[in-house]
């Protein structure tokens, strides 16, 4: 992030889109790391509620498919009430594509 981003950024907006892409909660130390050298700090508890948000359209079966099909790491993000179908479905396709 650049001096402009980091000064105008929307941290809720910020977490949700780190949320929906499934990124764990460290993803905000790169983001503080990006904006600490413009003397700017993340709004926290904005980033955590947009993650919350973002987490669960994320962790929806769907995602769990496209993810075990690309073989994209899984960062145990899923909130309880989602993690099982969605580890379900992950695990299914990560199954198929490494039997096929």
């Amino acid at each position: 992030m650049g001096q402009n981003e980091c000064s105008a950024v929307d941290w809720r907006t910020i977490g949700y889109e780190d949320g929906v892409a499934g990124h764990s909660g460290a993803q905000v130390g790169v983001h503080r790391r990006a904006c600490a050298k413009y003397g700017v700090t993340p709004d926290l508890e904005a980033y955590r509620l947009g993650r919350a948000e973002g987490l669960r359209e994320f962790c929806q079966p769907h995602s769990g498919y496209r993810a075990g099909v690309s073989g994209a790491p899984y960062y145990d993000v899923c909130p309880a009430d989602l993690a099982a179908r969605f580890l379900a479905t992950l695990a299914v396709q990560m199954q198929t594509v490494a039997v096929g």
